[in-house]
């Protein structure tokens, strides 16, 4: 068994906006749709979903790569897909994860045939070159090379971007194909000879490598800008995270990674642990008893801190052995008693805590990136925003996703990718985070956060982040984005985020707030609201509550 939480009910819901705070600071920036509209319909046709030897759903990963653009992305076995479900989409993407995929004829006529943009990502590519309309254009190796790629030119230049699975092209001296990315190979005479890994014959694009493979895939991504022809992608943005932050931590250094961050003028996140299991006192320690936690959070807040929710409490030490919150790490599956109605009374008491000091949490952190997909549907009916790395199946927690930009996951939650790695302090950490962010800040519309532990000290803090504002490019803002939390009486919206809720005989006070949680003004309706209502900023203050007095039915 867990250890209980005090079940809290009220009849009040409250609903927050923040503006943006003084800072030098850019809001996050929003995903840009497709040239056909945010209501086009991307489907995605699928052999396989994992790769082999993989635990993994790469088509998850896929499908999080796609959504860095806004459209209605629909997935189809390839022996259900024919040309209608073609001919009622905007844009057709292929994806092959395992050698000989062995689609029908009628399939591949049908995508040989249509007008339709088409993707073709993974193995197979040579079953489309064999119809007529691609006859003796390419010719493909039908298994992966053997050396792992670890330079691929794209756009002109040379890339540091490793793709663990990819097969040799060599294109027809007769093929008008454009060669978009290529792999220099050299071979036992020191000669280099270019491989093309991505090339565009007609309408389709082919991307003849695993993506989801390497984790992460900025170069795919950045194509997949070109793929929906977005023009509006917008510059590289920088988060900063400081994870892991709760009640035993030295709030004193705290405040001095904080009074950093704001003397620079950036912006930061701070990952909230709200509650502790003292193993001396044998209790969870929460925010009522941590005046000092408190004191340190609204500072943070005060002072460009975004706020987040790292979970509920620190449970690595709990009586119940639980190394992970809602994760069972040590058998690497979910809970034997994993239910909504857990996870939901987690978030929701962690918010409250929040709202009754102050405090307005803007996103979601799930602990360990790791959840099920029970988990993460109940946590996207709380959060619209997670700024962390997603787990892609219930199979396993050791294969996780953080692509190059924002993007949506399978559940609608707004996702910013913690892709820069940890810095723990090391160089080899701050080698890695020089690294990926050469690769991340010189793409479109890339979001590249790092993750900062609470415990270590500002010197280490002050050396990561002088790294990134090398790059001279914004830092992120989280609150003065689009966010909402909902839950059954309390609504969060950031930026221009809004919600609809359906009241009955409902009475509402509006109130303002500062960034510190003090509360500027208020106005109480006299007469209650019932159907469908909307709320939205009325324009004062950084934070505006809506809190709403429903009469019990």
């Amino acid at each position: 068994m867990r250890f209980p939480l005090p079940i809290m009910v009220r009849a009040a819901a409250c609903c927050l906006l923040a503006s943006a705070s003084g800072l030098n600071a850019d809001p996050l920036t929003v995903r840009p749709a497709t040239a056909q509209g945010a209501d086009a319909k991307t489907l995605v046709i699928y052999s396989q979903t994992h790769t082999p030897y993989s635990l993994a759903d790469d088509l998850a990963a896929l499908r999080l790569e796609l959504r860095r653009v806004v459209s209605r992305v629909e997935t189809v076995a390839a022996t259900q897909a024919d040309s209608n479900k073609i001919a009622g989409a905007d844009y057709v993407v292929v994806f092959n994860p395992q050698p000989y995929p062995g689609l029908s004829d009628d399939l591949l006529r049908s995508l040989a045939q249509t007008v339709k943009p088409v993707l073709w990502v993974g193995y197979g590519a040579e079953e489309l070159g064999r119809q007529p309309e691609f006859s003796g254009s390419f010719d493909v190796v039908s298994f992966a090379s053997p050396h792992a790629a670890t330079t691929v030119n794209y756009q002109g230049r040379d890339w540091k971007q490793p793709f663990a699975f990819w097969m040799p092209v060599r294109l027809a001296a007769t093929n008008s194909g454009q060669v978009i990315m290529s792999v220099p190979v050299t071979g036992t005479n020191n000669d280099t000879t270019l491989y093309p890994v991505s090339w565009k014959n007609g309408h389709v694009t082919f991307f003849s490598a695993l993506p989801t493979a390497t984790v992460t895939s900025p170069l795919f991504c950045d194509l997949l800008l070109d793929f929906y022809g977005v023009t509006n992608a917008g510059d590289a943005e920088i988060c900063v995270r400081i994870d892991g932050y709760h009640c035993h931590q030295d709030h004193l250094e705290f405040r001095h990674l904080v009074d950093y961050m704001h003397e620079q003028g950036l912006p930061f996140t701070v990952g909230v642990i709200p509650a502790f299991w003292n193993p001396d006192t044998k209790k969870v320690e929460e925010l009522d008893t941590q005046p000092e936690f408190v004191a340190a959070l609204r500072y943070a807040q005060q002072n460009g801190g975004s706020l987040i929710l790292e979970g509920y409490a620190d449970a690595r030490q709990a009586p119940t052995g639980q190394d992970e919150e809602f994760w069972d790490a040590a058998q690497d599956r979910p809970y034997a008693d994993d239910s909504p109605e857990y996870v939901r009374e987690r978030v929701q008491q962690a918010v409250r805590e929040m709202l009754g000091k102050g405090l307005f949490p803007v996103g979601w952190e799930t602990p360990f990136n790791s959840a099920s997909r029970t988990g993460y549907a109940e946590i996207a009916a709380h959060f619209s925003t997670g700024v962390e790395r997603t787990q892609l199946s219930d199979s396993t927690a050791l294969e996780n996703f953080a692509g190059p930009a924002v993007t949506a996951d399978d559940f609608g939650r707004i996702i910013v990718p913690e892709n820069l790695g940890t810095v723990n302090g090391d160089k080899g950490a701050l080698v890695q985070l020089r690294d990926t962010s050469d690769l991340l800040t010189q793409l479109r519309g890339t979001v590249s956060t790092m993750t900062f532990p609470a415990y270590l000290t500002e010197d280490k803090l002050k050396q990561a982040v002088g790294l990134l504002e090398h790059y001279k490019k914004p830092f992120v803002d989280l609150a003065a984005g689009d966010n909402w939390v909902q839950l059954p009486d309390v609504i969060v919206l950031t930026g221009n985020a809004q919600r609809t809720v359906t009241l009955v005989n409902a009475k509402i006070t509006w109130k303002a707030f500062d960034r510190a949680g003090n509360q500027l003004a208020v106005e109480a309706d006299d007469k209650p609201v019932s159907g469908e209502q909307v709320f939205h900023r009325r324009g004062k203050g950084d934070y505006e509550v809506f809190e709403i007095n429903e009469a019990n039915p």
